[in-house]
């Protein structure tokens, strides 16, 4: 590679570049207005007054002249800008007089920052030397309000980007993280005690060596990286995105290592050296607020007592200056389990931090953990506290996390540190979403997701002991670091991490079995009719108890809650509670429980929406098969039923409803006589639309009288992304409209011209995903199941089914599954007249068909 791999000398050597253009530029000014010489200060401000500058990043300067008005200056002003404007680079000037220069910073934040790294480049230094002497005397009195207002923008920018420094394509300049963090730290130091460079801040105590080296290696690596997307997006452009890791990971010589992939390497050490700015950030604040710079929202810390723990001796725990502290952090070195007992107390009191003092302390140990600490009963016993006990465990885990504690006492958890998946479903890296998973799990303890969460909620509940749950959520990802990753070595792996926190061997042997299987209930409910016997049964099978449902459902709740931006809404929540209700019931009652359970739920569907409907106990009601009462909710059922009374009443050939859902999901649903297409055309729609498929079924409706069968389709989409079409609810001409445009698809007078092409700016576009089918001819009675695998696209879905009306194979159902750039649509087929498919040849056919339309670019 010819562009450099050090950014950081690249950012060097393009302030240098720009400091010799301006100095040119300038000197021939003064030989063109002799006149006008030395009657300017040229001052690199902001991060060009620290000397890099990105490829595409504006040259900040400040031009001090003698007064205000710049009638004399202006020629040589004007031959000084025009000329670097016409060389192509970005000025972006700020011309006052000292004097104004200072009484700017008084009323703008920003300047008063920028103006705090100024650097003398050329012309007049004693207008630079007066524009400084008035600084410092501004600088010296304004402390406090400065790292106030510092702090303040800091918040507001973490929270109009992403509170989560671990998301999967950072900013890597305004991301909690990145930076603009570190500028943060600088800034602040800087302000108040005047430390100019690394050297001060460990000369003065300030900072550590150790701290010194980090963040001169944070500072080297997240240069280079920008220096890196400047360059190949041709742009000022700070954002990590998916399809940039890969060529970066390149020209800093990453490369791959078994499973993972060079960009996974380049994302976990940009997550270390987030994680390093985080402590070096809480050091730096709590330090601020021990000197009381910084205020603090703790009153009366004196009359706070530190509450017992489940160790009797004393603590070597206080409260110092209203923090968490060790009374001797010698022995707090020499002695983990203090360590244990200052995270135990900061559970009990989360209002209450940790001290600087007492986290470096925990940095220093936290690499020298020994195995006989993570076999230490007692410290066992302080760990369950904090897991089971605290007021959020999630926020005490975190801390232990960042302090890099948690990874080296629970090695299945340090494996997953800073961990990415290449790809678009997961939002954070693995431990991140460990650790959001838990605070799931935090509020199912405190009741507050009955609305969300009845069926997790309720088991929560119910238990005495919670301490299996939390430990299950805690290690639900092991598999993630680990090379080996069949179910029996995940397995064994997890038992192995959670043996000493359990009593009882069987709790072990629980979490263990259920980890290994933690997406079996996402995906049998993505992918299955979860109400036929023979997908219960399988199921059931796999799940052996009550208990390990129980545990599975929770793990998969806290799981999905937080794993990618569409993981988790309420056709997921339908989906996954049906499965488990079933198999509650089945393991209760085996088949026969089954059908009770079957039999009285379709008969209390029934009754509910015959009393709901708009003709009372409408005879429709009994023509529509059991599969669908099972399928849907009432509410469909309402207007399924409703659908069919209008249209007996007219000669047209078939209709489509709209009902809007929650998350900005919409369902059709549609009766019409049957023909060939009729389900791709829905489909295509949809995509026509820009919509993404959700879900689909398809069931026979037994015509008036005994007549033809006709078809009653249901789907559920999304509109396109980012739009929703709850805002659209008041405005009945719209939905009107958009019932029409899907009547017209379902009697097939619609033309059905979807663009399939992806959007710009689409970034499923940049992945590969391999093309597989898979054909089960066991988990149906009466369909034969066929799961198309490929990469995500607009209008996928109509492709595949439009293929499959081509070679006469009905469609029964769909389920759709994404998973961020990977689709796996699900179908239950019948060659007509309603009958299995299982004649090889024709297996083969049906596979190629498919396989030819995923395999399409």
């Amino acid at each position: 590679l010819k562009f450099p791999t050090r950014g950081d000398k690249v950012a060097i050597s393009r302030s240098s570049f720009a400091d010799a253009c301006i100095l040119g530029v300038l000197q021939a000014g003064e030989r063109a207005f002799p006149h006008l010489a030395n009657s300017l200060s040229i001052v690199a401000s902001g991060g060009y007054g620290r000397g890099r500058l990105a490829p595409h990043s504006d040259i900040d300067l400040l031009v001090l002249t003698k007064k205000a008005t710049l009638r004399n200056e202006k020629p040589l002003l004007d031959f000084l800008l025009y000329a670097l404007w016409d060389s192509g680079l970005t000025i972006a000037q700020s011309i006052r007089s000292p004097s104004e220069a200072i009484k700017f910073a008084k009323t703008d934040i920003h300047g008063q920052t920028a103006f705090l790294d100024a650097r003398f480049l050329c012309g007049n230094h004693s207008l630079f030397e007066d524009f400084t002497e008035k600084y410092e005397k501004f600088r010296s009195k304004t402390s406090i309000s400065f790292v106030a207002d510092k702090l303040a923008e800091r918040d507001a920018r973490h929270e109009n980007i992403q509170t989560s420094r671990y998301v999967l394509e950072p900013d890597i300049k305004e991301g909690k993280g990145g930076l603009r963090d570190l500028d943060t730290l600088h800034w602040l130091d800087s302000y108040v005690f005047g430390h100019a460079s690394i050297e001060d801040r460990v000369k003065e105590g300030f900072l550590t060596p150790e701290d010194a080296k980090t963040y001169k290696r944070i500072v080297r690596f997240l240069w280079s990286v920008r220096v890196h997307i400047h360059d190949l997006r041709g742009r000022a452009d700070d954002r990590l995105s998916f399809d940039l890791q890969p060529e970066i990971a390149k020209r800093l010589k990453y490369k791959a290592r078994g499973e993972t992939l060079a960009a996974e390497r380049l994302m976990k050490h940009y997550f270390l050296h987030a994680k390093e700015i985080g402590q070096l950030t809480g050091v730096m604040l709590a330090s601020l607020e021990a000197r009381g710079i910084k205020k603090t929202n703790i009153s009366s810390p004196a009359r706070i007592a530190i509450p017992p723990d489940e160790i009797s001796n004393l603590a070597n725990v206080t409260i110092n200056k209203g923090r968490l502290d060790f009374k001797d952090h010698a022995e707090a070195l020499k002695n983990t389990i203090d360590i244990f007992r200052l995270f135990r107390a900061f559970g009990q009191l989360p209002d209450i931090y940790l001290h600087p003092d007492a986290k470096r302390t925990i940095i220093r140990h936290a690499g020298h953990l020994q195995k006989e600490v993570r076999l230490d009963p007692a410290i066992s016993e302080l760990f369950v506290g904090i897991l089971t006990k605290s007021t959020e465990a999630e926020l005490v885990l975190r801390e232990m996390a960042d302090l890099g504690i948690l990874g080296q006492y629970l090695l299945s958890f340090g494996r997953i540190i800073a961990q990415s998946k290449y790809g678009l479903f997961r939002q954070y890296t693995v431990d991140e979403h460990v650790l959001k998973s838990l605070s799931v799990m935090d509020d199912l303890r405190d009741k507050t997701q009955t609305d969300k969460h009845p069926r997790a909620q309720a088991v929560i509940s119910n238990t005495d002991n919670l301490l299996p749950y939390y430990l299950a959520v805690l290690v639900h990802e092991t598999k993630m670091g680990m090379r080996r990753k069949k179910p029996e070595d995940v397995h064994a792996r997890v038992k192995l991490a959670i043996r000493r926190f359990l009593t009882h061997k069987e709790d072990a042997e629980m979490i263990g079995y259920v980890i290994a299987h933690k997406d079996l209930m996402a995906k049998t409910a993505s992918n299955r009719n979860v109400l036929d016997p023979k997908v219960i049964a399988k199921f059931a099978k796999k799940i052996k108890s009550q208990n390990y449902l129980d545990m599975l459902l929770v793990v998969t709740v806290c799981h999905l809650r937080e794993a990618g931006l569409n993981s988790w809404d309420d056709w997921v929540r339908h989906e996954v509670g049906n499965l488990y209700d079933a198999t509650s019931v089945w393991l209760q009652g085996g088949q026969q429980g089954l059908t009770t359970f079957i039999e009285e739920t379709t008969a209390q569907r029934k009754a509910q929406a015959a009393q709901k409907t708009k003709i009372k106990n409408s005879p429709a009601v009994h023509r529509l098969p059991s599969s669908f009462w099972i399928d849907s909710e009432v509410e469909t059922a309402v207007q399924l039923i409703d659908l069919i009374d209008a249209l007996e009443k007219s000669p047209a050939p078939g209709s489509a409803k709209i009902r809007l859902l929650e998350n900005g999901l919409v369902e059709i649903v549609s009766y019409s006589r049957d023909r060939a297409g009729l389900f791709s055309d829905i489909a295509g729609m949809i995509a026509q639309l820009g919509g993404s498929v959700r879900a689909a079924s398809a069931y026979p409706v037994q015509g008036v009288g005994g007549g033809s069968d006709m078809a009653c389709n249901v789907f559920v989409f999304q509109p396109t992304q980012g739009g929703n079409l709850m805002s659209t609810q008041s405005n009945g001409d719209a939905i009107h409209r958009l019932e029409q445009q899907f009547t017209d698809a379902v009697i097939g007078r619609a033309t059905i011209e979807p663009n399939l092409n992806l959007r710009l700016g689409d970034k499923r576009k940049g992945f590969t995903v391999k093309s597989r089918i898979r054909i089960d001819l066991d988990a149906s009675h009466d369909c034969t199941i066929i799961e198309a695998e490929g990469r995500d696209r607009p209008g996928l879905l109509y492709q595949l089914t439009k293929a499959l009306s081509e070679i006469g194979v009905s469609i029964n159902r769909a389920s759709i599954a994404t998973y961020g750039e990977r689709a796996i649509d699900t179908f239950y087929l019948q060659d007509l007249p309603a009958h299995k498919i299982t004649n090889p040849r024709r297996l083969e056919g049906i596979e190629n068909k498919l396989l030819s339309v995923l395999q399409r670019r």
